[in-house]
This record gives C-alpha cells, structure tokens and sequence, in this order.
C-alpha cells in the first residue's frame, strides 16, 4: 500500500512539474509584455506550482475512490473545484486562489480577518487554508487506498 501511494504521489509531482515547465515560458512573456518584475513573475510560478499540487491530491483521492468509474471522478473533481472557488469567493475572498493571484501580482495587501479581535493576514490564512486542505485530501487519499486495499 505504501508503495501505491508513493507512486501516486511521484506521479502527481512529475505532472505538476512537466506542465509548470510547459506554462513558464507563457508566464515569462506575459510578465515581460506587462514589465512585471522577475520576483513577481517567480512568485506567480510558485503560487501555481503550490496550487497544482494541492488540488492535484484531490484529484488522487478521486481516483482512489473512484478508480474504475471516470465518470464519477471526473464529476466530483469538478464539482469540487467550482464549489470551492464559488464558496471561497462568497466567505472570504483571500481564500478564494484566483483573487489571491490577481491582488498578489498588482501588489495590493488583501483585507485581514479578524478573528477572536486579533487580526490576521490575508497571505496567512490564505496559505494555512490551502495547507489545510492538501492535508485534508492526503489523508483521505491514504485511507481510501487502505479500503481499497481491503477489497
């Protein structure tokens, strides 16, 4: 079993890395049409790298669940994603990746949440909720190939 969910997740990586690799050379021209600084354009990458991989291991728990019915992964990874971007975008727009994106690379300090009457930072609660999401389907990935197994 340890070995099905390292290979998943060697695969994951090596397909996150080779369509990053595809995308850098748009994100290159685009940032130097808009004179984007360089940092920027590494942060952007970064970003994309970072949400590729989080929302890549939902994928993988979709295809842990759902290994012999595409039709049904293929709805809930979509349904998953438009959910998320929708409800991040109605609770707390820091949270949501796209908005992230567009304020990050126009260099403008999102809104903090201020919770118990401690404010916190947008780039924060923005990083801990992606974090915590990519745990959330890393350990539903381990247990439905531990199910999986059982079977």
């Amino acid at each position: 079993m340890r070995d099905v969910v390292l290979g998943h997740l060697g695969i994951l990586c090596v397909h996150v890395s080779v369509f990053a690799l595809l995308c850098l050379p748009l994100l290159i021209w685009a940032g130097a049409i808009s004179r984007a600084a360089p940092l920027s354009i590494l942060s952007a990458f970064s970003l994309l790298l970072f949400y590729s991989l989080s929302y890549g291991l939902w994928g993988l728990v979709a295809l842990a669940l759902w290994e012999h019915r595409i039709e049904n992964r293929q709805v809930f990874i979509r349904a998953l994603f438009i959910s998320l971007i929708f409800l991040s975008a109605l609770v707390y727009l820091p949270l949501n990746p796209i908005a992230f994106l567009l304020h990050y690379l126009e260099n403008r300090e999102m809104a903090p949440l201020v919770l118990w009457g401690w404010p916190w930072r947008a780039t924060a609660i923005h990083f801990v909720f992606h974090i915590f999401i990519s745990g959330a389907a890393l350990l539903l990935f381990r247990w439905a190939v531990k199910r999986e197994a059982q079977f």
